[in-house]
C-alpha cells in the first residue's frame, strides 16, 4: 500500500493519532495512548454501536494491542507525531509521543461526526489522567477482557 493510500484509508486513525498526542503537554506513551484507543472504540460500539477506528484489539501484554495502531503509529512518525525513545532500568524502552508539525490529514472536527467526537473528549476527560496502573485496571475489567485468555484474537 503506498503512502497516499494507507492515508486515505486510515485517515480518521491517523487524525485521531494526532489529535489525541496533540492533547497532552507533553509526552505520552505508546502503551497509554494504545490503551485511549481501546476505551474510545469501546465506548463507541456501546454508545454507537460502531467502533470509531477499524483496529481490531488482541488480547496481549499490557490488554488490548492493535498491530494496525502500531504501524500506524510508526508511519505518522515525522509528521503527525514525533517519537522520543527512552531507556528505563537499562533493560526497558519506553516510547514517548509529542505533537508532530506536519499532519497530512484533515483536523479531527471534520473527521468525526459531532457523536462521535463527544465519545473521544469523554474518554480523554474519564480516563488520560488516571495513574497508569489505575488506567490498566479499567481496561482489565472491561467486558471484552473477561474470560479471555493471553493471544486472544479480535476480541473488539
Amino acid at each position: 500500500m503506498t503512502d497516499e493510500e494507507k492515508l486515505k484509508k486510515y485517515e480518521i486513525e491517523i487524525g485521531l493519532i494526532h489529535y489525541l498526542v496533540s492533547r497532552f503537554s507533553g509526552q505520552i506513551t505508546k502503551t497509554r495512548l494504545l490503551k485511549l484507543f481501546y476505551l474510545i472504540d469501546l465506548s463507541a460500539n456501546e454508545k454507537l454501536k460502531n467502533k470509531i477506528t477499524q483496529f481490531s484489539y488482541n488480547f496481549y501484554y499490557y490488554g488490548p494491542f492493535s498491530e494496525t495502531f502500531i504501524d500506524l503509529l510508526n508511519f505518522s512518525n515525522g509528521f503527525e507525531v514525533l517519537e522520543t525513545i527512552k531507556n528505563h532500568n537499562d533493560d526497558e524502552v519506553i516510547y514517548l509521543y509529542s505533537k508532530g508539525g506536519k499532519p497530512r490529514v484533515k483536523e479531527i472536527d471534520s473527521l468525526l461526526t459531532k457523536k462521535q467526537k463527544e465519545v473521544v473528549e469523554e474518554v480523554i476527560n474519564k480516563y488520560a489522567v488516571l495513574p497508569f496502573k489505575e488506567l490498566l485496571g479499567i481496561v482489565y475489567k472491561t467486558q471484552p477482557m473477561q474470560n479471555k485468555s493471553f493471544g486472544a484474537k479480535n476480541i473488539l
